[in-house]
């Protein structure tokens, strides 16, 4: 952990002695530095029902991929950073209003969030029938009201009622009888998915903003 921590220091560091050079200069230094950076970021990331992928293009250096079938909260290229968790299948409005996924078209761009709420997972999340909870830098967990239950029970999924699951739902894995569906059948979705040192990933993605930041001036 402390050589870890020498090492971000080392790299910040540097890269703040790029800030008098041009900025293709600068780019073309720091892209090397950025590489290992990014390369562990989708080890601290769970994409639910996507799979994620570095990208430098990004806000936060990865984006998730989600399977056919599953959808994020926003639509919208700006955000999809965010877990693919909402299906694109039937959910019965007349069951229960509050567990309805928002419509398929993206929403407007949120006001500028204050009190670093930007890095607070909540801010993006939609849990339905539930209440999230910020359980990292990347994680959080639905917590779902009496009555209601995570979908595929995964803890980052929205809570429903069992009412308001469509028959066609059952195509994407999901099981009618108990909004469920086994292990086997789920892939990338353990809550406990971090593969390495879950606090030196978080020190990467904060060095990591710092230097796309530099690579911009």
């Amino acid at each position: 952990m402390v050589s870890t921590k020498v090492a971000i220091f080392l790299v910040a560091l540097q890269s703040i002695s790029l800030l008098q050079q041009p900025s293709q200069v600068s780019a073309e230094i720091l892209s090397p530095l950025l590489s290992p950076i990014l390369n562990g970021l989708c080890d601290a990331v769970n994409c639910g029902k996507g799979i994620c992928k570095v990208s430098e293009n990004h806000t936060f250096g990865f984006m998730c991929e989600c399977n056919p079938g599953w959808n994020q909260f926003n639509g919208s290229d700006h955000f999809s950073f965010l877990p693919c968790v909402i299906p694109q299948c039937t959910i019965d409005s007349s069951c229960s209003k509050n567990s309805l996924a928002p419509a398929p078209a993206p929403a407007p761009f949120p006001a500028p969030p204050t009190n670093l709420s930007l890095f607070d997972p909540c801010t993006w999340s939609f849990c339905g029938g539930g209440q999230c909870s910020r359980t990292s830098t990347f994680e959080h967990r639905c917590e779902c009201k009496l009555g209601y239950n995570n979908l595929l029970n995964v803890s980052i999924f929205p809570c429903y009622q069992q009412c308001s699951i469509g028959g066609d739902c059952v195509n994407l894995g999901i099981n009618i009888s108990n909004s469920s569906s086994s292990p086997s059948s789920s892939t990338n979705l353990n809550d406990n998915s971090f593969g390495g040192d879950l606090p030196a990933l978080n020190s990467f993605m904060w060095l990591f903003m710092l230097l796309s930041s530099l690579m911009m001036i």
